[in-house]
């Protein structure tokens, strides 16, 4: 009895567990599908972003969401196409998440290296990636991410309602807020008077095994 109990509320917990899907969603990934797959979903998100108002960094004009190697590539490390799909499908959900709770800026995601960001050295200059690595205990893998962004006090309690929310199971791990400049001025047609922008940095997801 006790085991068709916990049966059955396992059968209960996993639809707080579903993976995130990959994108492509597909077992015969190549190079010229996850090229292909990569371009388009960076364009979507960022799409996306206009569409809500969200301002990308500047700095970067070609931001790419965490995948600046991977849109100048068209041959990518056979051992990475996998966790690639993966972690596409992750940011691009994460960020979703961000633009529905109508964030002001996004300024930067990162994600855990793979085998086709650490190769010929580029990892040492991209600003990509976080240092943390994925762990599992064999049936959950937590996959590590930091986002960093810019919103007013409710955006922010919008966008960890969003996450907690969410059927994928986003933990927001550790909080680093940091207010605005109380003198900052009026910028753009807007205006900001000495708003609290606050910054962002849930680190895990638990994905399901």
């Amino acid at each position: 009895d006790q085991t068709e109990e916990v049966k059955k509320r396992v059968a209960e917990m996993e639809k707080f567990f579903t993976p995130i899907p990959s994108i492509p969603n597909t077992n015969h990934l190549n190079d010229r599908i996850l090229s292909f797959a990569v371009r388009d979903t960076v364009s979507q998100i960022r799409a996306a972003a206009q569409s809500r108002g969200v301002t990308l960094p500047t700095t970067t004009p070609d931001f790419a969401f965490s995948f600046s190697l991977q849109m100048g590539k068209t041959i990518y490390d056979p051992n990475s196409a996998d966790m690639l799909a993966r972690q596409l499908g992750e940011v691009k959900v994460i960020c979703d998440t961000l633009f529905a709770a109508r964030i002001m800026a996004l300024d930067s995601i990162q994600r855990e290296r793979t085998s086709d960001d650490s190769s010929l050295g580029q990892y040492a200059t991209q600003p990509d990636y976080v240092d943390s690595i994925s762990v599992t205990n064999g049936s959950t893998v937590i996959s590590p991410y930091q986002i960093t962004f810019e919103c007013f006090t409710p955006q922010l309690g919008t966008v960890l309602a969003n996450f907690a929310n969410q059927k994928h199971t986003m933990v927001v791990k550790t909080l680093d807020i940091q207010p605005a400049d109380s003198t900052m001025g009026m910028e753009g047609g807007g205006g900001r008077y000495g708003s609290e922008p606050a910054y962002g940095t849930p680190q895990a997801i638990p994905r399901g095994g």
